[in-house]
């Protein structure tokens, strides 16, 4: 069975917090500051990845709402994988605290997802990629994961073509679809990561990272014992990262 690379689940997890009912019951029962408000909550969805969020109010500054969660997280056995981001079971939580507005009123969003499974996730793969009609498909790739969401597409694909080859045959390649390169980095030279914005026409937009990968890491979120060890296998691959969307143009 193919096994996905660590930063592709970890990178869909946390840019994409979606959610569903059971979800949101296991939100509830996470900590809040004494006297936080809530101010809203948005329930959204993105293939297999599911999450609730909720934006609260509080009187504590940025870093006391981050102390707080450090300590009250790990009490109710939460894992902190990096400050503000905790795992448990098979859930992501993401504690954002920010100022709101000009009053320097406190604010902090908690977003927690679903991590899903890599059975979930590759259900999409393909060695002979999707056929797509805004963009060009590198011909050596694999398609790893598709999904469609309201107004746009993710897809990540591999190659073992080297990241110099794969950014010259879109930047290229894309121009033919009718697409204007709006963005480029890094500017000059190749290095071990690329990203490319497109823009076309006044409502469309394609993001397309492009990175090389060293090593793969296998069952990141298998279910495993606590001594069980992780094995790195090294792998030589660039990774395409396709974000496409579609805006509605607002009429006057």
């Amino acid at each position: 069975m193919r096994k996905l690379t660590y930063w592709v689940i970890l990178s869909i997890c946390t840019v994409f917090l979606f959610s569903t009912s059971a979800l949101w019951a296991f939100e509830l029962k996470m900590p809040l500051p004494k006297g936080a408000v809530k101010v809203s909550e948005e329930k959204s969805s993105l293939g297999p990845i599911t999450t609730f969020s909720r934006v609260y109010t509080t009187s504590l500054g940025q870093e006391e709402v981050s102390h707080f969660y450090e300590k009250e997280m790990i009490d109710a056995g939460w894992k902190e994988k990096r400050k503000g981001v905790f795992i448990k079971d098979r859930y992501l939580a993401v504690i954002s605290p920010y100022i709101a507005g000009n009053n320097k009123k406190g604010n902090f969003r908690i977003a927690v997802s679903n991590i899903p499974t890599q059975k979930d996730i590759l259900a999409s793969y393909k060695s002979k990629p999707n056929k797509l009609s805004y963009m060009p498909i590198y011909p050596e790739s694999t398609q790893n994961i598709f999904m469609n969401f309201p107004g746009g597409t993710v897809i990540t694909y591999e190659t073992g073509k080297s990241i110099k080859e794969v950014v010259f045959f879109y930047e290229s390649g894309m121009l033919k679809y009718g697409w204007r390169l709006a963005a480029r980095s890094p500017v000059t030279g190749i290095a071990d990561k690329v990203v490319l914005l497109f823009r076309r026409g006044g409502t469309e937009t394609c993001r397309i990272s492009f990175s090389r990968a060293s090593t793969q890491l296998d069952g990141i979120f298998t279910v495993k014992k606590r001594d069980e060890k992780i094995s790195l296998k090294p792998v030589n691959k660039t990774i395409i990262s396709v974000n496409y969307n579609v805006r509605r143009k607002i009429k006057k």
